[in-house]
């Protein structure tokens, strides 16, 4: 049942939002779409670094070895609790549920919060029903994203009611949460500043509580400070990487503007939430309603996720701005969407209202069956126990492998396999100029980039420097430049992948000292205290509320 302190309007009962909002989370259960989302095995690969150890800074499987401190460890770190007694496929899943389900929760909190009561039940309705979310968690398997996501909206609903009230508890309610926010995804905590200045501009500008303007402006100051800190402190080691000159630039479609990408439905997306968002604007403005920020927001992350179709980007983010991707944006014009939306809604007829809902469901229930990743994923190779025989061989430590033409599915063999892989799947963290430089995401991807083909030559012809003894092949189009190389055809499996061996390449020579541990300890247990001590301080705030009928999510 949902945590109110009254029951929902006869017109939307509990039992029917329960089932919607659970109906796409328990069919992702049985989809398999981990198995064709874009990151998943990605994130995979990362808790299983923190299985084999947790205080261990080190990752030397991947590049020739790199730092688990360039990724933001908390949903790995969740990922890696739940797969000592579930495995890594099932901990992936739960993690992904337990963040879509906080979700509308998270997104009720912030629209009672921020002045919207009356759209709380059609906030769950319209997040269960729209597509963008689902897309990125089923599809694209953002893992860190999507548990961050409610966190940093369950900060914004703490600073309204912080802004509004005070108290010490909820400042530090506040501060632990954009802490955890940044433990599980750096990027996210761009959007949980945006929010919360929006959110603090709106409680000056248009709040309806009395307040006294001094009080506003210290308590907006003491929120700010305890923010900065929080996002600082909780991961302090990545920030010193953060530092470093980025890559060079690696292209993405979220960056082009809209007039040079596909015409699909994320774009479709953008034009509707910038015409709304607009049109949200101009009514609250002139109707002085409250909502008027959160309108702005809509409007501001739609435009942003736009990429370059604005100089919005460059304006915001300087130097960085060709280095961001851009689709993380529309996630949260979506959502605040559906709360403005929400709000216009509260007052129509179910009759019209439900109708409209269940017209947006199939495209949520279609991310949820992963078959738009389908279509730009090579097939899944179910049995991959064949091709870790070789990577698991009495020597495979001393050798490296590289994939071609697998798609994200390549961090499998990392994670079951003893033998290090020349390239990786976090490219952020590459500490060769070669591949820093290269403007090349992954090798395994490498002939759809320019400069593909030159790179990947360039790295089989130093295999022997490199120790690349075992290539594996799920796509034709390489097998010249292996041949070229040197490398010769040594087996062949029905599922369609090959392997090529270079057997007279040198071992990897003794590792060289690793780099120092000495944030080891914090790494391992700041981010999940301060998730801890959010969830405990957030129960105690839930249950002090629900004593004054002020619970977080109350439709009243």
């Amino acid at each position: 049942m949902l945590p109110v302190t009254e029951k929902l309007p006869a017109k939307l009962p509990q039992w029917f939002l329960v089932g919607l909002v659970a109906t796409p989370i328990l069919l992702s259960l049985f989809s398999g779409y981990q198995q064709r989302a874009f990151d998943s095995y990605v994130h995979m690969f990362l808790a299983d670094h923190y299985v084999r150890g947790w205080f261990d800074l080190w990752e030397p499987r991947w590049y020739g070895g790199f730092s688990v401190i360039t990724y933001p460890p908390l949903a790995h770190q969740l990922v890696a609790v739940f797969s000592t007694f579930l495995g890594y496929e099932p901990a992936f899943i739960l993690t992904m549920a337990l963040a879509m389900t906080a979700l509308p929760f998270a997104a009720a909190a912030f629209a009672r919060a921020i002045g919207a009561p009356a759209a709380v039940p059609w906030v769950f309705v319209l997040l269960a029903a729209w597509p963008t979310s689902h897309r990125f968690a089923y599809v694209y398997g953002q893992l860190p994203m999507m548990v961050a996501t409610p966190l940093a909206l369950f900060a914004m609903a703490m600073l309204k009611k912080y802004l509004v009230s005070g108290g010490v508890r909820r400042l530090m309610l506040f501060g632990l949460l954009v802490g955890a926010t940044a433990a599980a995804h750096h990027v996210t905590t761009i959007f949980a500043a945006l929010g919360c200045t929006m959110v603090g501009v709106g409680h000056v500008f248009f709040s309806t509580e009395k307040v006294p303007f001094r009080t506003t402006l210290l308590r907006s100051v003491l929120a700010a400070g305890v923010a900065a800190v929080a996002i600082v402190v909780t991961i302090l080691p990545f920030w010193q990487f953060a530092r470093q000159e980025p890559q060079t630039e690696i292209p993405h479609v979220s960056r082009d503007p809209l007039w040079e990408r596909p015409f699909g439905l994320d774009v479709v997306e953008q034009l509707v939430f910038t015409v709304v968002g607009i049109i949200g604007m101009i009514y609250a403005a002139l109707r002085r309603r409250p909502l008027f920020m959160l309108a702005a927001g809509v409007t501001f992350f739609a435009l942003l996720s736009m990429g370059t179709t604005t100089d919005l980007p460059k304006a915001l983010f300087g130097s960085q701005y060709r280095w961001l991707t851009y689709d993380k944006f529309q996630n949260w014009a979506a959502i605040w969407f559906c709360v403005l939306v929400a709000q216009a809604v509260s007052g129509v007829r179910r009759a019209i209202a439900v109708p409209l809902v269940a017209m947006l469901l199939p495209l949520a229930l279609l991310s949820v069956s992963h078959k738009g990743s389908d279509l730009l994923q090579p097939e899944f190779v179910q049995d991959i126990g064949p091709m870790l025989k070789p990577l698991n061989g009495p020597d495979a430590a001393q050798y490296r492998h590289l994939t071609l033409g697998f798609g994200d599915q390549f961090c499998r063999l990392s994670i079951y396999g003893n033998s290090p892989n020349v390239d990786g799947d976090y490219h952020t963290a590459r500490n060769d100029p070669v591949l820093r430089t290269s403007g090349v995401a992954t090798l395994d991807a490498s002939k759809y980039y320019p400069e593909g083909p030159r790179v990947l030559n360039s790295v089989l012809s130093r295999a022997d420097e490199l120790s690349l003894r075992w290539v594996y092949v799920y796509d034709p189009g390489y097998y010249d430049a292996l041949l070229e190389a040197g490398y010769s055809l040594e087996d062949v499996w029905p599922n369609g992948v090959t392997l090529f061996e270079k057997a007279d390449v040198t071992p990897i020579p003794p590792s060289a000292p690793r780099p120092q541990n000495r944030w080891g300890l914090f790494w391992g247990l700041v981010p999940l205290t301060v998730l801890g001590l959010a969830l405990l301080l957030g129960l105690l705030e839930l249950r002090a509320s629900s004593g004054r009928s002020e619970a977080l999510i109350d439709p009243a």
